[in-house]
């Protein structure tokens, strides 16, 4: 065995993360780049929902690089085998990588909301409106709060001994938020694509497509589980181990999903129906019938 070779025992599962981080991260670098390649060939442009996704997919980027560093500095092993130089850098890794994922989450939801706009009917307006209040209010708030998370100047320690937020409440109520704003908006999606007249097929195709965000919400669910065994734990660089892995896949998921509707076949069946409407309605040519 090469001395320099990184192998995941039951004591060391950095090198599981790292594995799974960089997986993840060419899945969702791929999906972006097939839907901007895909509107920028159909539509010949790019959107406001598009740039948002091109922000979510630079800053889950930089989430991905800041874990590597964590797990090279302690992420996924115990505390004791770690020295003081390497949890000082982990726990900045650790702070960073937070914060590059509320704001990756942030410009995915807005990404969300924005497209949602585009195909909403004219009486949805103040909905529409009022989800992106929501999400504009959650999200910069959540930034912070994990920014401010301890007493300053170094909010990234966390210990005891110091003034900082109950973790376990934040990340809970955080991910509840996500959640339900995640299920409101794809109500809303499923609900305007009845109203486009395409064939059935067609809408139920666009449902199923727009709805896949469905999937992660449970991701959610789980993440928000370890993330909280691993903030009762005496040992957190090993114990957050499954949290880390489970982040990185609701980070995955959440941009896989918003750039599935855009790409090519469906962007064809609904060129037709609404987002054809919306763009002559945003010009003046013709008046909403929906």
């Amino acid at each position: 065995m090469h001395p320099t070779q990184k192998v995941i025992t039951d004591t060391n599962k950095s090198p599981l993360i790292q594995v799974l981080t960089l997986m993840f991260l060419v899945i969702f670098l791929l999906s972006c780049c097939v839907r901007i390649g895909t509107k920028i060939c159909v539509i010949k442009t790019l959107r406001v929902d598009d740039i948002l996704t091109i922000a979510t997919t630079a800053f889950a980027i930089g989430q991905s690089i800041a874990t590597f560093i964590a797990c090279d500095n302690g992420l996924g092993k115990p505390a004791s085998r770690m020295q003081s130089s390497e949890i000082a850098i982990f726990s900045k890794s650790h702070y960073v990588a937070n914060t590059m994922f509320i704001a990756s989450a942030f410009c995915c939801k807005l990404s969300c909301t924005a497209g949602l706009r585009m195909i909403s009917r004219e009486s949805q307006k103040w909905i529409v409106l009022g989800f992106e209040a929501i999400v504009g209010g959650w999200g910069a708030s959540a930034l912070i709060v994990n920014l401010f998370q301890c007493e300053l100047p170094t909010p990234w320690i966390y210990t005891d001994d110091r003034e900082c937020i109950d973790r376990t409440a934040f990340w809970t109520c955080y991910s509840i938020i996500n959640i339900t704003t995640d299920i409101g908006i794809i109500i809303l999606f499923c609900e305007n694509v009845l109203k486009i007249q395409i064939p059935w097929s067609k809408k139920i195709l666009a449902m199923s497509v727009f709805g896949s965000r469905i999937l992660v919400t449970p991701v959610i669910a789980v993440q928000i589980y370890y993330s909280n065994k691993a903030f009762a734990s005496t040992d957190f660089t090993f114990a957050n181990w499954k949290a880390a892995i489970a982040l990185q896949l609701v980070q995955c998921l959440s941009i896989v999903t918003i750039c599935i509707p855009s790409f090519r076949p469906l962007m064809n069946s609904l060129e037709s129906g609404q987002i054809r409407i919306d763009d002559l309605r945003r010009r003046g040519q013709v008046k909403s019938t929906l």
